[in-house]
């Protein structure tokens, strides 16, 4: 099963947000179903494991979203497939 590391900062101070909001979508044929959501750790980190099961060779849609307070929302879209593993570039999120 695939999976996915990243981390959320602040775009002026490059400092790490801590309880951010991050919801993963699976996109299937445009429509979203929600897969998962968890809150960043004190570094600012999420993970995010289990993605593009049941051993599928295709990769397969994702959205990604950010919210946290005080902060402008961010959304990335990803396609991985079954056994990747990505380490996603800083989410810096503006005020």
């Amino acid at each position: 099963l695939g999976e996915g590391h990243g981390r959320v900062v602040d775009a002026r101070t490059k400092k790490p947000i801590s309880n951010a909001l991050v919801s993963v979508q699976r996109l299937v044929r445009g429509k979203q179903l929600l897969t998962t959501r968890k809150l960043t750790n004190e570094r600012g980190e999420y993970h995010f494991g289990e993605w593009a099961g049941n051993g599928r060779k295709e990769r397969v849609n994702y959205e990604i979203r950010i919210d946290s307070n005080s902060f402008k929302s961010r959304t990335m879209r990803v396609r991985l497939r079954a056994g990747e593993s990505i380490n996603f570039a800083d989410a810096r999120l503006q005020r």
